[in-house]
């Protein structure tokens, strides 16, 4: 069996998990399995009806084999929790709805996914897409998003 070739092979299950791990710590490059960069954009709305951001935090600090960078608009308890995790935090203003306001803050996320070589950003709201979507596509960026805060309770 051993002079087999793979595809004719019969595999029992930790052979093939033992194959495959082999052969992939093999064929990675070092610039390939370093972590990557993920863009998280996350509104907060002062300190009630926090329960996106508490969740999103909950994501941030769990995560393995990726760099998160998170975007924000204040500073508060969060942004130490996301540091203390191990995530690049970025404060912008994200005041207004105005055309100048969105296409400045789209034109940042568009440069900050260039100069980190991130493919995907999230973004935690409505809120935080139309700030920063349109720039993350535009730079061929995926972009998750969570629906929330479109209709009142």
């Amino acid at each position: 069996m051993r002079g087999m070739p793979v595809e004719e092979r019969i595999w029992t299950g930790t052979e093939r998990l033992e194959y495959e791990r082999t052969q992939t710590a093999r064929d990675v490059s070092p610039a390939e399995s370093a972590p990557k960069p993920v863009i998280f954009v996350v509104t907060q709305n002062g300190p009630g009806a926090n329960g996106g951001v508490e969740s999103i935090t909950q994501v941030i600090t769990r995560l393995r084999d990726v760099l998160p960078i998170v975007v924000t608009q204040s500073e508060t308890d969060f942004n130490t929790r996301w540091r203390d995790a191990g995530a690049d935090v970025r404060v912008w203003p994200m005041g207004s709805l105005s055309f100048a306001a969105l296409l400045r803050n789209n034109l940042r996320l568009f440069r900050l996914v260039r100069a980190e070589r991130c493919g995907v950003v999230h973004c935690n709201d409505i809120y935080a897409l139309w700030q920063t979507g349109f720039g993350a596509r535009l730079a061929k960026a995926a972009v998750a998003f969570n629906i929330r805060n479109v209709k009142s309770a």
